[in-house]
């Protein structure tokens, strides 16, 4: 499974055309003759790459050409990264900005954008029905103060709409797969014939092999993996073994079964995360830092989460079902009336089924994949030296990994001609009985929630634009059925459309674009559930740098070398100190 790295060069093709300090893409007589003709003149900053170029190029012209005497747009290539800086430049700010979700709060903090309600609201062409939900929810945004915290998502304001879906999802090496005898099947939860066990990782034997079956049996077992079911957390570290084979620390002949840089899929699964509102630990003085109404560091959290088992549950004023699990406020009220009476009895009976893991446990488990307690089954950070996670499963040492749908383009580039590969969902907290079935408590399965993360760009206009109307006439062209088709058409390369019906078109479902994922379900799926990384959460990340190096550098948490009780006690306090200056709000808070 072992190959020689591949390069890939990624060509940015621009015409050479000063404006505003930028770099114009496209321009020829012919267009440059539109834009003299056009009564509104308009620029849209955007990054372009090998898989967007051509597309975004072509959907420009074809604007202009619509729109020829009216309205004309100059494709400016953000080639370094300056959208923010040239947001901010009244005189010369583009109209329209393709802008990351990192800097969207920056930038509506900053007063950048132009409020965008308005215009979706009375739009024919872009309903807001058929976007992402969640996507469209991390848009919106109220920036806070001392005295009046932040809004994010609900009734915030609107300021951008997403240009895309890019859910992470684990990539697996087909080939390796098929090497080691695992059988690959690809049936959704709610289609599973009778048999076939709900798992993403199974080993059946002779005695509950479903009749009809083709499986190739390795020793005692077949090994199944169905692509469209999350793995639990012990058959991550099942199947990933299978793959592992660690000669020793920082060796190039070393081979992983499975790797994830991001926790969020085990804590959020099961109601966690890595800040609360108004959560302390305990760990040392400084959690005093953590003010009434602000965010605590979470990722210590040992109470245990609480599922709810049965539909139209009441919990300090909010209406569960079965299935949801508590929110950290509503999980603390629980704590703190236990001895009550109605909370007795939702307890008593499991309606309240307080056995789901911490987030402690959660973060623990997802620690554990290449901690070296234990059975490893990841690189740790230090083993990465001169290379990449990217590079180590296109060259046959990584056999699943969780990356975004971005990199279809990247990792399909490095198997081309080496291996198969495809997507299957991220890992959910899941709980079996000995028979394989799920388990249940009040006739509901111990599950927790589908997750993931995405990371998007979004289309918004500038404040300082003088000509809103048309910029939005552009937008609504951009997700118009006819732009995103186009988009649909180069497949998962360029993530999943915005526009749902879109998504959900044979068009994109069966584009056979060069390295697109063939399990497309998949990405439909994540797309729909998929939140923003910690990174989105407030308005600036610089909270973040207090504790991600301890735990990502080598000779950190993750490389096996600082206990997490060191980690708390080290990096608690400072984060605590970080937010306490920080006023936004996560979606929900």
């Amino acid at each position: 499974m072992m190959k020689k790295l591949k390069q890939i060069a990624v060509v940015l093709i621009a015409a050479v055309l000063s404006m505003a300090g930028l770099t114009a893409c496209g321009g020829n007589e012919e267009d440059d003759a539109r834009r003299e003709q056009a009564r509104v003149k308009l620029t849209f900053l955007t990054p372009l790459n090998l898989i967007n170029e051509e597309t975004m190029q072509q959907t420009v012209y074809d604007f202009n050409e619509a729109y020829e005497g009216k309205i004309h747009v100059t494709l400016v290539d953000d080639a370094g990264g300056t959208a923010l800086t040239q947001l901010g430049t009244q005189d010369s700010a583009p109209d329209i900005v393709n802008l990351g979700e990192k800097q969207f709060k920056t930038a509506v903090d900053s007063e950048y954008l132009a409020p965008l309600d308005e215009f979706l609201a009375g739009s024919e062409t872009v309903s807001e029905d058929d976007l992402w939900e969640n996507a469209v929810e991390r848009f919106r945004y109220d920036s806070g103060s001392a005295a009046t915290p932040g809004k994010a998502g609900g009734d915030a304001t609107l300021y951008a709409l997403p240009a895309e879906n890019n859910p992470v999802v684990v990539y697996y090496n087909v080939d390796w797969f098929e090497e080691e005898g695992v059988n690959i099947i690809s049936v959704a939860e709610d289609e599973l014939p009778e048999g076939i066990l709900p798992h993403g990782y199974y080993e059946y034997t002779d005695a509950n092999k479903p009749a009809g079956v083709d499986w190739v049996k390795t020793g005692d077992v077949y090994r199944v993996f169905n692509n469209q079911i999350p793995m639990n957390w012990e058959e991550v570290m099942q199947l990933g073994t299978i793959f592992t084979d660690i000669v020793g620390d920082n060796n190039s002949s070393n081979r992983y079964g499975f790797m994830s840089e991001w926790w969020f899929s085990w804590g959020w699964s099961v109601g966690g995360d890595c800040i609360q509102l108004g959560f302390t630990d305990g760990v040392n003085s400084a959690e005093g830092s953590v003010l009434p109404n602000r965010y605590g560091f979470s990722l210590n959290d040992q109470g245990k989460n609480i599922l709810v088992t049965k539909d139209g549950v009441s919990v300090n004023g909010t209406t569960y079902n079965a299935g949801d699990i508590l929110s950290y406020k509503d999980r603390t009220y629980v704590e703190d009336h236990a001895g009550d009476a109605e909370v007795k009895a939702l307890l008593g009976d499991d309606t309240l089924y307080d056995e789901l893991p911490s987030m402690r446990e959660a973060f623990e488990a997802f620690l554990s994949i290449s901690m070296t307690t234990g059975t490893r089954v990841a690189p740790k950070p230090s083993e990465l030296s001169g290379t990449d996670y990217n590079s180590m499963f296109g060259n046959g040492q990584i056999a699943m990994l969780a990356q975004e749908t971005f990199s279809s383009y990247t990792l399909g580039d490095y198997a081309e001609g080496y291996f198969e590969w495809d997507v299957a969902p991220m890992p959910q907290y899941r709980v079996y009985n000995d028979d394989g079935t799920l388990k249940e408590v009040n006739e509901t399965p111990v599950t927790g929630k589908k997750a993931t993360h995405s990371t998007l760009s979004c289309y918004a206009i500038s404040a300082y634009s003088t000509h809103k109307e048309e910029a939005w006439t552009f937008i609504e062209y951009l997700l118009s059925d006819e732009v995103q088709n186009e988009i649909a058409d180069l497949g998962s390369p360029a993530g999943v459309p915005a526009v749902k019906s879109v998504a959900n078109s044979s068009r994109y479902l069966e584009s056979t674009a060069q390295y697109t994922a063939k399990n497309k379900a998949v990405l439909l799926e994540a797309s729909e559930y998929a939140l923003y990384g910690d990174w989105g959460y407030l308005e600036t990340d610089m909270w973040i740098n207090q504790w991600q190096g301890r735990l990502n550098e080598a000779g950190g948490v993750r490389d096996g070398k600082t206990t997490l009780d060191e980690f708390f006690a080290e990096v608690t306090g400072r984060t605590n100190n970080a937010l306490a200056s920080l006023y936004a709000r996560k979606i929900g808070d």
